[in-house]
């Protein structure tokens, strides 16, 4: 009796010291975490609508990390550029591009045009946080708003 005891008092002391060794880390992005097509830019100022369901733009939001890419084909990479972010309730921050060569070191983007089929009007962008729910994400700018769609 003595020694069932004692393996179970073993067993439950490894299964808590297995526990507290672990670390669970969570990114506190909620929704905001996944992988997004986007769908549509409108241009604020005119009114216009750009359907974008076939350019085959995704961003994937993850931790503090968001990569922005152009999937040439389905079976490509494509061309990514990475952002630090930060986000509040309404406010999504994301800091200077790098183009992400994934076997090469990333290079810092310089010129905002490489920038513009995506969405963005400035390097260090800025968008107010219109919608954000598990299926649909809609960003706007000064001057555009983008609609995406999660997968």
């Amino acid at each position: 009796m003595e020694k069932e005891i004692m393996k179970r008092l073993i067993f439950v002391l490894t299964i808590c010291m297995a526990l507290v060794a672990c670390d669970i880390e969570t990114s506190g992005n909620g929704d905001l975490d996944g992988f997004w097509q986007l769908r549509q830019v409108d241009t604020l100022a005119t009114e216009g609508t750009t359907d974008m369901r076939q350019s085959m733009i995704y961003w994937a939001v993850q931790n503090r990390l968001i990569e922005v890419r152009l999937l040439e084909n389905e079976e490509s990479n494509g061309t990514g550029y990475l952002f630090h972010f930060d986000r509040t309730d309404d406010q999504l921050n994301l800091s200077v591009p790098y183009l992400h060569l994934r076997d090469e070191p990333d290079e810092e983007v310089i010129d905002l045009e490489v920038m513009r089929p995506f969405g963005f009007d400035a390097l260090q962008q800025s968008f107010a946080i219109k919608c954000l729910d598990n299926d649909k994400m809609i960003l706007e700018t000064q001057y555009l708003r983008l609609h995406f769609r999660k997968y």
